[in-house]
């Protein structure tokens, strides 16, 4: 096998990897791993139809076939971004970029496969600026999920002897680690909980 052969069979592997994936367990669920390979997945394929597209514009015939596969890998990527979209806003802003690099044809099926793309607050793109003004557009601000459980960022190289496990063990371990329950917000639904530490 020769390198493009190889790469080629790397790729076909890795979309049916994703597919798989989707199938067994979707994407409208957080999933912290998923995103990634439905970037690098979105963006191979991105390029490989660009440069099929290209082709068909200077009259060299293509086969419809290959570009509609490139197109429903693209759309399933991208799916899965908007999905994840809904509990991280990084989902939605890569989203964005991919929207706009897309060719007017994929665009159009990408909108009958996902609706319109949510708003994405701080983005430039021209959907967001007609969107800036949209009332229910910022609802999506006020959606993102914020942790209860504050984390703290400290420089390892500062002090490393409290940055080690042993440190950290020694310092939790006098900590009550019992589940309590708090009542929901009035936005929320359900139980929540939080590490109770009396």
């Amino acid at each position: 096998m020769n390198p493009r052969q190889i790469r080629d069979a790397a790729l076909c592997h890795f979309e049916t990897l994703v597919r798989i994936y989707y199938i067994r367990h979707g994407f409208s669920f957080f999933d912290s791993f998923i995103g990634q390979p439905l970037t690098h997945l979105g963006f191979i394929v991105l390029n490989r139809l660009k440069r099929l597209v290209d082709r068909t514009a200077n009259t060299t015939y293509v086969d419809p076939t290959d570009i509609q596969e490139l197109q429903s890998t693209l759309l399933l990527a991208a799916k899965g971004l908007n999905d994840q979209g809904q509990n991280i806003i990084l989902g939605l802003i890569i989203l964005h970029v991919l929207t706009h690099l897309m060719d007017d044809d994929t665009k159009t099926k990408l909108g009958q496969v996902i609706g319109e793309i949510k708003y994405v607050p701080g983005c430039a793109c021209k959907h967001c600026n007609k969107a800036q003004d949209d009332p229910t557009a910022h609802k999506l601000r006020s959606a993102v999920p914020q942790s209860r459980l504050v984390m703290r960022a400290e420089s390892f190289i500062d002090d490393k002897d409290t940055q080690t496990l042993g440190s950290l063990v020694t310092q939790m371990k006098h900590m009550d680690l019992k589940y309590s329950r708090v009542e929901p917000d009035e936005e929320e639904d359900g139980e929540l909980l939080q590490l109770g530490n009396d």
